[in-house]
């Protein structure tokens, strides 16, 4: 009987067993292998594919809302391929574009056409050009240099796409903030610019200018505002002040006081151009 005791086991606890991280995928797909039984399990469980999903590609779980319920097996299953389909694009590069000096847009059809087939393709294909972890990182150079120059030309397609979708929304929503990550994102093609981490900056910085605002005008009206409208006001370009002159002045001094004596900012006609200066992320 001791050959037989995993198939008496509730299903909750083979998950369990075949989910931990010490168990690769493949792992899984051979014990679903064995009999119809565990090949349902395998093919039905959630859980055991968002564990692998997970232990996989960690670094994509930020792509999903935790509340929302996903098909993990599928999930899976598409950024495996988008990922072979990916080293399958980039080896025919060479062949396809050595004599360009720059990959042209009209070249990139195929890629397009990849991305847009679903709603998380674009950020599967790169996480594969980009992600050191990735056999494409791991291959020869020429390869490397194209997946390179690859992943300059896709984030400046969906650069362009969202330049064409932010003129489109109303004015008051065109938010300064986003406005300054874009640049940002277009001057630094080959960087990861996080609009999450530039908001929780600022955040940061408005927090210090309110601490210093409080030490010295403790009545600012600021602080008899309720938390509710102040994240209207982040929500929409404001096209008026929302405080007298004489209070106005009193936060633009406090604001002066953190960036440039609090975080050692300071300015220089010299460097006026030079790109660490020009973008909201450095």
């Amino acid at each position: 009987m001791e050959g037989y005791v995993i198939e008496v086991l509730p299903n909750e606890i083979i998950e369990k067993i075949i989910g931990c991280n010490v168990l690769s995928h493949y792992d899984v797909i051979n014990f679903g292998l064995t009999c119809s039984k565990f090949r349902s399990l395998v093919n039905n469980s959630n859980r055991v594919w968002k564990c692998k999903f997970n232990k996989r590609w960690p670094q994509l779980l930020k792509l999903y809302n935790p509340k929302q319920v996903y098909n993990w097996l599928a999930e899976f299953q598409l950024r495996v391929n988008k990922g072979a389909l990916v080293r399958q694009y980039v080896a025919s590069m060479s062949s396809k574009m050595y004599h360009l000096e720059e990959i042209q847009d009209s070249s990139l059809a195929e890629m397009e056409a990849m991305m847009n087939d679903h709603e998380r393709s674009y950020h599967f294909i790169m996480d594969e050009l980009i992600n050191k972890g990735n056999p494409l990182r791991n291959s020869d150079l020429t390869e490397v240099y194209y997946a390179e120059k690859l992943v300059c030309c896709l984030k400046k397609q969906q650069l362009k796409k969202f330049w064409n979708n932010f003129k489109q929304i109303p004015p008051e929503e065109q938010l300064l903030e986003k406005g300054a990550v874009f640049v940002a994102k277009w001057i630094q093609s080959s960087m990861a610019v996080s609009p999450v981490l530039v908001s929780r900056q600022l955040d940061l910085l408005a927090g210090a200018v309110r601490e210093v605002l409080r030490s010295r005008h403790p009545f600012h009206s600021i602080f008899s505002t309720s938390l509710d409208l102040v994240e209207q006001w982040k929500q929409k370009a404001l096209t008026d002040n929302q405080f007298g002159p004489s209070e106005c002045q009193q936060v633009l001094v406090a604001l002066g006081e953190v960036i440039f004596n609090h975080n050692g900012f300071y300015t220089d006609n010299n460097m006026h151009y030079n790109v660490d200066n020009a973008c909201i992320n450095m």
